[in-house]
């Protein structure tokens, strides 16, 4: 069995180092079970992770005696960490846990010298195996063997695993779609059971493994586990719409028959990064509410659903911890998703405008790029009868962009040729220096050619108060 990892050499190092100490030392969890299920890439491996008979002053002594830094990551709960030649390798004490009052964390930490009752208390069988370069691999409750099945079993009475800590349950989903496995039959049906449990798991956690599901590369199965294991209602209610037969239905010929596998497909076809996947996720999560029927019966309609995902968007994303910076990327691809603008230059700025605040070249730049790849994976969401005429237009409008760029023509103030500064040196003051830029780039953006200095200040020169026309651009 091999390892993958760039910081295997180092770890093997720690561990001959502790048991010259005496002390039995091995690899466990992840990169176990990476190992025998055979990462492609040392980068996709896990992080490596060390158990050990010795006590977290003991490690720190042997440590010393090597000059390897040791930083007390979690001694509380046996964890140390050694700073070995550049890389960090984390040391935990074999233990055994007492009760989960809480449902979330152990009462009370054992340490102990049995390996056996380490694995024990661990969460699913393929993390619950040890390794040792020369003792080979220990696999007391039949990791490999699951492995082999591609089945995510937890260790011991899958209830009690759960009641020790929700959060389990959602680790598994997130195994079984990370790694293409099925959930075993006694923890699917103890993951249904127990599946209200979720809600005594702090946002913050739940959060970090929903968003491991959405930027996975396949994120489809596990969602699909989310929705069935009943989990996704406690954590996504309004995703979880999106799946039933009933509220997600959309009867529409060209879209698979509920919103959620439509979702689906949208954010299989993107990379897995968080801003696309999420627009992704939440760019129809306003369809249940907005869907009706074509007069006299007929297809479903959802007129305005794309306002609606964009204002249910914002707390979802607020639940899952996403900074602000982020979703101020995300609700615009949400409400701008299902828009395509006439094919000419105009209609092209006037969007880069609405999006960036008629302020900030770089977010509308930024947007355009992440909003064509959203609107591309969507075509592919859909009956492939209708990919080619969508993608035409789309590749046009795109082509469109890049000659708008290259010529640099202007869609916020800053490309003006002309600036505050130049208009109140013709000594006009307060609001109307503002007005005047909104009316040169709103002339400018229908014509490029006007945006010349001598243009603009002829046109802020001769610009009166008591005659001036107000037609600014609305911002959003």
């Amino acid at each position: 069995m091999e390892i993958k990892s760039p910081s295997y050499a180092q770890a093997l190092e720690v561990l001959r180092a502790l048991e010259q100490a005496g002390h039995d030392c091995r690899f466990v969890g992840g990169c176990v079970r990476d190992a025998l299920i055979g990462a492609a890439d040392p980068d996709e491996a896990s992080d490596i992770d060390l158990a050990a008979s010795a006590t977290p002053e003991q490690m720190t002594e042997v440590f010393a005696k090597y000059g390897w830094a040791a930083l007390p990551t979690g001694v509380k709960h046996g964890t140390v960490t050694a700073r070995v030649n550049g890389a960090s390798v984390e040391v935990t004490t074999f233990r055994s846990d007492g009760d989960y009052s809480d449902g979330r964390r152990p009462d009370s930490v054992t340490f102990t010298k049995d390996i056996e009752a380490d694995l024990s208390r661990r969460d699913f069988t393929v993390n619950a195996m040890a390794w040792h370069p020369e003792r080979g691999l220990l696999d007391p409750h039949g990791g490999r063997e699951d492995i082999e099945k591609k089945l995510i079993r937890a260790v011991g009475d899958p209830g009690r695993r759960f009641g020790e800590d929700a959060l389990r349950m959602l680790r598994a989903v997130r195994f079984a779609g990370r790694l293409g496995f099925a959930v075993g039959d006694g923890t699917w049906e103890a993951i249904r059971a127990n599946a209200g449990l979720i809600a005594k798991v702090s946002h913050e956690r739940c959060a970090a493994e929903i968003m491991s599901i959405v930027c996975s590369p396949e994120p489809g199965d596990a969602m699909r586990l989310m929705y069935g294991s009943g989990l996704m209602k406690y954590l996504l209610p309004e995703i979880d719409d999106l799946f039933d037969p009933v509220t997600g239905a959309q009867n529409v010929p060209y879209l698979p028959e509920t919103v959620g596998e439509q979702t689906l497909t949208v954010m299989s076809g993107l990379p897995p990064e968080p801003i696309l996947r999420l627009a992704a996720l939440l760019q129809d999560v306003g369809k249940p509410i907005c869907r009706g029927t074509r007069p006299g019966g007929g297809h479903d309609t959802f007129y305005g659903h794309p306002e609606e995902s964009a204002r249910i968007a914002p707390a979802i994303l607020s639940r899952l911890n996403i900074p602000n910076r982020q979703a101020d990327r995300i609700v615009p691809l949400i409400l701008y998703h299902d828009t395509m603008p006439a094919p000419d230059a105009y209609s092209l700025k006037h969007l880069l405008f609405r999006v960036s605040n008629g302020t900030d070249a770089e977010a509308g730049a930024v947007f355009f790029k992440d909003w064509i790849r959203l609107k591309r994976s969507g075509i592919f969401g859909q009956d492939p009868e209708v990919h080619s005429e969508k993608l035409a237009s789309l590749n046009k409008f795109e082509h469109l962009y890049e000659c708008v760029i290259g010529e640099g023509q202007a869609y916020v103030l800053s490309q003006l040729a002309i600036n505050g500064g130049d208009i109140t040196a013709l000594g006009i003051t307060g609001p109307l220096v503002g007005h005047i830029l909104d009316t040169c780039l709103r002339l400018v953006i229908r014509d490029p050619d006007e945006n010349t200095r001598k243009k603009l200040m002829r046109l802020a020169s001769s610009y009166m108060e008591k005659d001036r026309r107000s037609f600014p651009l609305r911002r959003k």
